[in-house]
């Protein structure tokens, strides 16, 4: 079984179509990202979905940018591989978003 994941930079009208499906995510103007910030009440609610977010990334071998300020947690995708927006990107969002 390979580990190696087939990347393609994905076209603006995938992104549009798969974006619709991902409440919360917001998509740069640039097609180059994925963002979705989450606030919570307690910094151990934080906590525990910023551990998930770094078990996802952890499994799909896939890491993204996470900031963690102020109750919120920030979650951001790319490819750089591919110079922007994979579907392992959106793989990734869904997983997150089960959890918010």
């Amino acid at each position: 079984m390979s580990t190696q994941r087939s990347l393609e930079k994905l076209k603006a009208e995938r992104v549009e179509l798969l974006l619709h499906s991902l409440p919360g995510w917001g998509v740069d103007p640039e097609l180059k990202s994925l963002t979705l910030q989450v606030r919570f009440l307690s910094p151990r609610e934080s906590l525990k979905f910023l551990r998930h977010v770094c078990q996802v990334a952890t499994n799909r071998r896939h890491v993204p940018d996470v900031a963690l300020a102020q109750g919120a947690v920030t979650v951001k995708l790319g490819t750089p591989e591919v110079g922007g927006l994979s579907e392992e990107d959106f793989r990734f969002a869904r997983q997150v978003t089960r959890r918010v």
